[in-house]
């Protein structure tokens, strides 16, 4: 930043070592504030994420002495707006936009064949299991039970704590099987996939897609949910495929 405004970052003015920390540590500061404002392009929850994971280190180097303020507390901290419910951004059933999804799905292409099967078994494993994408990006081989159709999350990457167990939808079988090991999908980043899922909605000739919330915790509820055994899951989760299979 000192070389873009034409000055030389190697002369001090400072009398002592603290002075001169001090002084790059507000030079430091200002560039910080004007990345954080010049990120005209990247979305307000993202602006939100960097000032998340940067407070606690600048909190830790208060506790160290090093610094005396969190400089971090000085980023603006963006309001996301509340979506509405579904049912009033579109007019199509819940059943309809899930099919349209399942639908696009073949249709989405990829220069490599190979990151095309990876995407479309993602794509597949969101939609007919209704799972985090997040936690779908942690899932390893070693989770995988090929010979019995089931795929166990285990509780140190579900949100639930808790080991989840559901069935691997036939659309997913092939892939899944031809990895030996490691993460399921490797290529597919975090980054990339507000991207991905835009492209399929409009694959899908739909204007918003619907939010799944299935084996999700939500606060205030955990009493009222019911306990079933894998065998329930799995009967359930047969039913919802057949009626997105379905057109």
């Amino acid at each position: 930043m000192l070389i873009a405004e034409g000055k030389d970052p190697f002369i001090t003015t400072g009398e002592t070592l603290n002075d001169i920390f001090d002084e790059r540590l507000k030079q430091k500061v200002a560039d910080l504030l004007k990345i954080h404002k010049g990120m005209t392009n990247v979305a307000n929850s993202t602006k939100n994420t960097l000032k998340m994971i940067l407070r606690p280190i600048f909190t830790e180097q208060i506790k160290l002495g090093n610094i005396h303020e969190n400089h971090i507390d000085k980023l603006k901290t963006y309001n996301m707006p509340v979506r509405e419910s579904l049912e009033l951004r579109t007019d199509e059933k819940h059943l309809d936009i899930v099919r349209k999804l399942y639908h696009a799905i073949p249709l989405y292409k990829t220069k490599s064949d190979k990151q095309l099967v990876e995407i479309h078994t993602f794509l597949y494993l969101v939609l007919l299991t209704s799972h985090r994408f997040g936690e779908l990006l942690k899932l390893d081989k070693e989770n995988c039970y090929i010979e019995k159709g089931m795929i166990i999350s285990p509780k140190t990457i579900t949100k639930t704590k808790e080991d989840y167990k559901f069935p691997i939808p036939k659309e997913c079988l092939d892939y899944i099987s031809s990895i030996e090991s490691g993460l399921l999908f490797p290529s597919v980043k975090r980054g990339s996939l507000y991207q991905i899922f835009q492209r399929v909605v409009i694959l899908a000739d739909i204007e918003l897609a619907a939010d799944t919330c299935l084996n999700h915790k939500q606060r205030g509820t955990v009493n009222h949910y019911l306990s079933f055994v894998y065998e329930d899951i799995e009967k359930a989760y047969s039913k919802y495929w057949e009626l997105i299979r379905s057109k």
